[in-house]
């Protein structure tokens, strides 16, 4: 596998409970050359793990490739496929190669159980896109 780059770090608050906000743009380079950036203001719930994986996955170490995934989950230009292979890719360049069934895990978890997140996250963008275009329609003249 052919490693991308963080360009910046992942700066992040924590919100609320389950949330965190990104404080400042930070950028992901995939190995095929996109640029992916990550925007200031974005809220992410980091890592989606099952209780029994929580000891052995870090949150700290792959939160990053957590919030760009997240990123890519909710933004309409990506299909499912493409955001799970990234994470992978970013996990990958991250640990520089290193921890490989973990990185394994997290993609086949993504890929098998990420349907419900990216469902709803793609739902909710549609009902945004919406409520901007009725935002923006003229008002009836007639």
């Amino acid at each position: 596998m052919k490693p991308g780059r963080f360009i910046g770090h992942c700066d992040v608050r924590w919100i609320d409970r389950d949330w965190w906000m990104v404080l400042r743009d930070f950028v992901y380079v995939a190995s095929d050359g996109e640029r992916i950036t990550v925007k200031r203001g974005f809220y992410s719930d980091g890592g989606s793990l099952p209780w029994f994986l929580r000891g052995w996955i870090s949150q700290t170490i792959f939160f990053p490739c957590f919030v760009l995934h997240d990123w890519l989950y909710n933004k309409l230009k990506y299909s499912k496929a493409r955001a799970d292979n990234i994470i992978n890719e970013a996990i990958y360049s991250l640990t520089r190669g290193d921890g490989g069934i973990r990185r394994h895990a997290i993609h086949y978890g993504v890929h098998l159980l990420g349907w419900w997140a990216w469902r709803e996250d793609q739902r909710a963008q549609r009902i945004k896109a919406r409520k901007c275009a009725l935002k923006c329609l003229p008002k009836n003249s007639g």
